[in-house]
């Protein structure tokens, strides 16, 4: 085994030889020196090392401090750089040179005339060593031109007295730490200065993302007596201040029967952490090695962690074990915001009031809630209606009269808030208000309607957190000495909503076979989420339940209709309104198949969509015939979406399609209103222009104005309860010239493209902020997203949903607002914000290894033995961001096999969860799918 030779310092005498030799350029931040054409050629033991593969591997500088040898005592190499390192803070110079019996216990190494390196060469056995030495750059002084290496052998009493240099490396000391991070910024330091080279026994752990050499290194000390010393000491360099933050310094080890009972780790002097590295063979089988962390979160600390050079030191304890040692792999200092702790209400010293809840919507939210608190252990919790003098007074109130009981001054605040809101986003609002007098504490959650209270409560259900077995509300934006806080809610988006599109089928994750409890469960979250709608759209070329159709013979067919149709009724006790989406040319494909005399001719058809034209002779009738059956099953929705284009239409010149799209397309949306209207008088309807701009300039055909006057004439003064949806990229695809004409206004966000297949989540928060500004600024009503794996994508909805109530809202503020929700703890919710907000970086910009391996970490520590009912709604995150930790860590990897074990690896994480290992028989295909994707990034390519 290799050890990494430390640099002592020994007087310096010699003779000067003057040699020029070029140098070998390395990567950007480094360049390596192999000695091409020094004064040896070299042989097979001088061949590798730092220089392998190079021109002048083999070759070496021989220099001897005994005269009869025939080589110079000196020589002085004269290098040309460029300015690579004049930023640099730190400066690394590697040194290899060779080591056995003929050679010098004096070799030195001098930088422009500056002792560099003092290195006993001598050993009693042949090998390539290495002797490694950080600078700071300032002593040093590398600006861009020609400088000098001095190589020297000082006079031993060695024979030889040989000090044969093979190779140099000068590199920026950017290896020594690895940093990054968002809101938690961290350091890795892989320890590959230290006194071990390593083995498979710490390959990989906290610094499996540094190059392998330095993944491998470690500290090694051991008890006394024995090959390695007891104590060891280093210097780590801070690129970052960590003294504003909480630490958490982790210490990444290895573990097995060797290993002593105690090892110590001192930062600056100060003792910091232990380890128990030793395994016991008694209890366990037999353990090679496990590599293992150990951590300890640091608030307010006598250690200093500011910016600049500390000293690590680690020490093992004696020890019976045989060996005793203490193998310290790696060290990882993380920045943990320092937030003083807001307001806390503790249920267990409160009264639970209510007032003006009565059944409906409202009460709904009420036993949500209750159920939650009694999820995180208050079993016995409930509403209670009588104060108990000395608790906090927690009171839900709605109706006319709710403002009137909070504090004069906070009902003043929330009647300006609401001046000149439409009325639809005042019955959505609602308020916070706290006020404390003495001994009497009071949170009063106010609304003036009952979807107001439903958010109100929701908002509250938002912020339970365990601490023990107690649970209490949080409100870490009060941390004032205040005795009076308030906080308003009013949406910035009238209508709010996710699109379901129901014909996919990835178990579990799309909506095509989910029983009543998985439509429940995502109902409730689409609540939490600040949505008001759910949108659906079925495929019905399958999954239709037209008689005519042979696929309505088909269990699965009635069995999806039977669990919407239930559906609908939920979303409507839990406050939200539902549209049916439908393409009124879009036909079953059996049927479809019967008339080829039907078929439209638009580009959908090329592609397999079963698109008909509305003029071919008895289309028409069939059209209507095929979807009043489809109506009938859900004829209680609120609203009736009519899309024209994808996957339907047709631009046919023999029926007269081409030139007279805008009376084709009201006709649809006049005649399929009245239809649906006769089912639901109350009914509201809107048409999609998706992609009407983009057929008018492929046709040269402006039709788009008459197609909206058309529709308002027919409608005549009901038109303006029309809402008219378009796509928000820009003004054109925005539905402002209907806006123009008097319409209701709506935009619906492609996320992501829904063709891929992509399961795992995207965050997407930089898309959902820019649209949700664009809707409000334009004047937009509504606004929703669009979701086939919806399951695994929740997270994306809930997001959109916040930004679209409050577009300022940070990134930060609504990812942490769903972790904190998740975990119910605030410093795993920490993590777990981090781990997301990295894993959007990830898809935005292109998958990288260090981030995979980041937010792979921050997830399985916010996740590690969480209770809460979140963790198994939410339990496939931590596998899922394991899965892309290994495509990140693939990025640059051609070989085959490595290709081979990432895929085996990404099969792994996926089989570790229960909502992703349905996959886990197509692993390579969706590792090799995924990762395609994923190193483009979705800002080059989306996807």
């Amino acid at each position: 085994m290799t050890n990494y030779e430390r640099c002592l310092s020994l007087p310096i005498f010699f003779v000067i030889s003057m040699v020029f030799i070029p140098c070998v350029p390395g990567e950007n931040s480094n360049q390596i020196f192999s000695m091409d054409g020094a004064n040896w050629a070299g042989d097979a033991c001088t061949a590798g090392g730092i220089d392998i593969g190079q021109a002048g591997d083999a070759s070496c500088i021989v220099v001897s401090g005994n005269n009869d040898m025939n080589y110079p005592a000196a020589i002085d190499y004269h290098f040309t750089i460029d300015d690579r390192f004049s930023q640099a803070k730190q400066i690394e110079f590697q040194i290899g040179y060779r080591a056995n019996a003929m050679q010098s216990h004096s070799g030195q190494v001098f930088l422009n005339g500056t002792l560099l390196a003092a290195i006993d060469a001598y050993g009693d056995h042949e090998e390539l060593k290495l002797c490694r030495v950080i600078v700071d750059a300032a002593s040093v002084n590398l600006s861009s031109g020609t400088h000098t290496f001095r190589f020297s052998a000082g006079k031993t009493d060695n024979q030889w007295n040989y000090f044969q240099v093979d190779a140099v490396r000068i590199a920026v000391q950017d290896s020594s730490s690895l940093t990054g991070g968002i809101s938690i910024p961290y350091e890795l330091f892989p320890l590959s200065d230290g006194n071990w080279f390593g083995d498979g026994g710490t390959w990989g752990g906290l610094d499996r993302g540094a190059d392998m050499d330095s993944d491998r290194a470690a500290i090694v000390v051991q008890q006394s007596g024995r090959t390695y010393p007891s104590s060891y000491e280093i210097d780590l360099f801070l690129k970052s201040d960590y003294s504003r933050f909480n630490v958490q310094f982790s210490v990444g080890f290895r573990r097995n029967q060797r290993m002593a009972s105690r090892g110590l780790i001192f930062w600056d002097g100060k003792p910091i952490l232990s380890c128990s590295p030793h395994i016991d063979s008694s209890s366990i089988n037999y353990v090679d090695s496990i590599l293992d962390v150990e951590s300890i979160l640091l608030q307010e600390s006598e250690h200093d962690f500011s910016s600049g050079r500390h000293r690590l030191s680690v020490k093992v304890e004696p020890s019976a074990h045989s060996d005793g040692m203490f193998q310290v792999d790696s060290i990882l200092i993380e920045g943990i915001p320092r937030k003083e702790p807001g307001l806390r209400l503790y249920l267990d010293e409160s009264s639970f009031e209510v007032d003006g809840v009565v059944d409906g919507i409202h009460q709904q939210a009420l036993n949500h809630f209750i159920q939650a608190v009694r999820g995180l252990g208050m079993s016995t919790f409930n509403v209670l209606n009588t104060h108990v003098p000395g608790s906090a007074r927690i009171i839900i109130a709605c109706g006319e009269q709710a403002y009137s009981l909070l504090p004069s001054h906070h009902g003043d605040q929330m009647q300006a808030g609401l001046l000149k809101k439409t009325d639809s986003l005042q019955r959505q609002s609602y308020c916070l208000s706290f006020a404390a007098s003495g001994n009497e504490t009071e949170l009063i959650a106010a609304s003036s309607a009952p979807l107001g209270c439903v958010y109100s409560i929701s908002d509250l259900q938002l912020r339970l957190k365990k601490d023990g077995e107690r649970v209490y509300l949080d409100f870490p934006e009060w941390r004032s000495e205040s005795s009076s806080k308030f906080i308003q809610e009013i949406p910035s988006v009238e209508d709010r909503g996710e699109y379901l599109n129901i014909g996919y089928n990835f178990k579990d994750i799309t909506p095509h076979e989910w029983n009543t409890e998985r439509w429940h469960q995502y109902i409730d979250m689409l609540v939490l989420a600040r949505l008001n709608r759910l949108y659906f759209y079925i495929w019905n070329d399958i999954y239709t339940m037209y008689p005519g159709s042979e696929f309505s013979r088909n269990p699965l067919n009635l069995q999806i209709h039977e669990n919407i149709r239930e559906a609908i009724d939920y979303a409507h006790s839990r406050g939200l309104d539902v549209t049916y989406m439908i393409c009124p040319t879009y036909f079953p494909a059996d049927i479809w198949q019967k008339h080829p005399e039907m078929h439209a001719e638009i580009e959908y058809v090329a592609h397999g969509f079963p698109a008909v034209c509305p003029n071919a002779p008895g289309a028409w009738e069939m059209m209507k015939d095929i979807y009043r059956s489809e109506m009938q099953w859900f004829s209680k929705t609120d609203a009736l979406q009519i899309w024209f284009y994808d996957p339907g239409g047709c631009w046919c010149e023999k029926n007269g399609c081409r030139h007279n799209q805008a009376a084709i397309l009201a006709r649809q949306f006049n005649e399929f209103s009245q239809m649906f209207k006769e089912l639901n008088p109350a009914a509201r309807f809107e048409f999609n222009i998706w992609p009407i701009w983009l057929w008018e300039h492929n046709m040269k055909i402006d039709y788009r104005k008459d197609l909206s006057l058309n529709i308002k004439s027919y409608f005549s003064d009901q038109y303006n309860s029309i809402s008219a949806v378009g796509a928000p990229d820009n003004d054109t695809t925005l539905p402002l010239l209907e806006k123009e004409l008097g319409y209701r206004t709506s935009a619906f966000i492609f996320g992501t493209n829904p063709e891929n297949g992509y399961i795992f989540l995207m965050p997407n928060l930089s898309l959902i902020s820019e649209v949700s500004h664009r809707v409000v600024e334009k004047g937009i009503d509504s606004a929703f997203g669009h979701r086939l794996e919806a399951w695994t994508r929740y997270p994306s909805t809930f997001f959109m949903g916040q930004l679209l109530w409050n577009p300022e809202a940070t990134h930060e503020h609504v990812v942490n607002r769903f972790a904190s929700w998740v975990t119910a703890d605030p410093e795993r919710a920490i993590k777990l914000s981090e781990a997301i907000l990295l894993l959007d970086k990830f898809t935005y910009e292109g998958a990288d290894q260090q981030i995979g391996l980041r937010m792979s970490d921050l997830a399985f520590e916010a996740f590690d033995r969480l209770d809460t009912p979140q963790a198994q709604l939410f339990e496939y995150i931590p596998s899922m961001l394991k899965a892309l930790s290994v495509i990140g860590s693939s990025v640059g990897v051609d070989d085959n096999s490595c290709l081979t074990a990432a895929v085996e690896m990404f099969r792994d994480a996926l089989r570790s969860s229960a909502t992703l290992s349905p996959f886990e028989a197509n692993s390579k295909y969706l590792f090799e799918k995924y990762r395609g994707f994923l190193i483009k990034g979705s800002r080059k390519s989306p996807f």
